[in-house]
């Protein structure tokens, strides 16, 4: 009897000492990156108006770690557990750094062969 064999794509990660289990198999995660990709660019490009430079600074950071924020909570699918990984540290280069890992991880999963692929068919 033949079995399917399905791609394993849930990973267990540990984050600042917090175990999460995260599928990066789900759908929407790819529409996840790229709403954040674009949000990131918009904020980029933001004209700093009448604010002061640091203070628009600081606001940009701000737009950028809750966008940020809020596609770690997609991720990893647990929004209230996620909101203590920032508790004592919510500086930006955190935000950016456990976002980037988060990335590595999704491309890391979808880079590895399907047990199903052209090559196997073929007996190549």
């Amino acid at each position: 009897m033949s079995t399917f064999l399905k791609r394993e794509t849930k990973r267990e990660i540990s984050i600042l000492g917090q175990n999460y289990t995260v599928d990066f198999g789900r759908d929407h995660l790819a529409f996840i990156f790229k709403r954040v990709q674009v949000a990131l660019e918009i904020i980029k490009k933001k004209d700093p108006g009448d604010l002061e430079q640091e203070e628009c600074f600081k606001e940009m950071h701000d737009e950028e770690k809750a966008v940020l924020k809020r596609a770690i909570k997609e991720i990893l699918d647990c929004p209230k557990e996620v909101n203590s990984i920032f508790k004592g540290e919510d500086t930006i280069v955190l935000h950016r750094d456990i976002y980037t890992y988060l990335v590595e991880e999704y491309l890391d999963v979808m880079k590895t062969k399907s047990p199903y692929n052209i090559e196997r068919i073929e007996g190549l």
